[in-house]
């Protein structure tokens, strides 16, 4: 079968679309994509093929991430571009992770602290509700329960990603795992 950029996962799925003539303009159209497998489903997307993104127990990333320093990378190389390379938004990003990820447990433990329910319980409720929605994907993954709390730090660590993009593309350094192209346009919209 042949391969379509990095995203070998959605070939199948493009070879129902595509005659083989046509996978080689099909990869073409997505080798200056920074994000390609957003750019395939797009381009899948327009030429009326129906799309499910979910998970499935069947599917398997083919790309290793091991290690803290490869989630890091895997999220820092694409982040800047999903905010369309707007660095008023790294800001934004930032504010949204902390009022809706990490303050509810530092406003619960504080409430808790100052033995004032008013600001304890709405907190701790907050930050519940989100433990609670993120506790199927953590079954899910095998995972141990323990893992939707830590939501708060990979909020964080989200935030320092993102960061770390803007900061690596205001700097003209190249994405870690391609090269740069010239005219690279965002995949975000």
């Amino acid at each position: 079968m042949f391969p379509l950029s990095s995203t070998c996962w959605m070939v199948q799925t493009l070879t129902d679309w595509l005659r083989l003539d046509d996978a080689f303009a099909a990869q073409m159209a997505l080798r200056d994509r920074l994000i390609d497998d957003v750019a395939l489903a797009r381009n899948l997307k327009r030429a009326g093929a129906r799309l499910w993104l979910g998970l499935d127990p069947d599917m398997s990333s083919l790309r290793p991430y091991s290690s803290f320093a490869a989630v890091r990378e895997m999220v820092a190389r694409s982040a800047f571009e999903q905010l369309g390379y707007h660095l008023a938004l790294v800001p934004v990003v930032w504010l949204a992770l902390a009022v809706c990820f990490v303050l509810p447990p530092l406003l619960a433990l504080t409430g808790g602290v100052l033995l004032d329910p008013w600001i304890a319980t709405p907190a701790a409720l907050a930050y519940f509700a989100g433990a609670l929605h993120l506790l199927p994907v953590v079954q899910y993954l095998d995972a141990p329960a323990a893992f939707a709390a830590t939501l708060p730090v990979a909020a964080l660590a989200y935030g320092w990603f993102t960061t770390l993009s803007a900061w690596r593309h205001l700097r003209g350094l190249p994405t870690p795992w391609r090269e740069p192209s010239e005219g690279r346009e965002p995949d975000s919209d």
